[in-house]
């Protein structure tokens, strides 16, 4: 019975080469996002590949291709660091 349930489960598969391929074609010629990538696939072809799963092909690629053709081109916001924000004069009392 423990079998059973064991191998009912699903287990988290390496996606295919030829699979990997056509998603990078999606990202380079279509220009989709993963998560439409993801819903593509899902809707018309009945394969489960989460954005997640894109987002590390496109971090994988050291040509940085993919990178380049994603809306966002994979960079991120970060906070200023520096002194352009400052808190002076903030605390303290007159």
């Amino acid at each position: 019975m423990a079998m059973q349930r064991r191998k009912s489960t699903v287990t988290n598969a390496k996606l295919s080469d030829e699979l990997v391929w056509r998603i990078k074609e999606y990202i380079i010629n279509d220009q989709w996002s993963p998560r439409q990538i993801s819903g593509y696939l899902r809707m018309n072809e009945s394969i489960e590949v989460s954005h997640q799963s894109i987002y590390n092909i496109i971090h994988n690629d050291t040509t940085g291709k993919l990178a380049e053709h994603t809306r966002h081109k994979m960079k991120y916001r970060h906070r200023p660091k520096g002194g352009h924000f400052s808190n002076k004069g903030q605390g303290e009392y007159p």
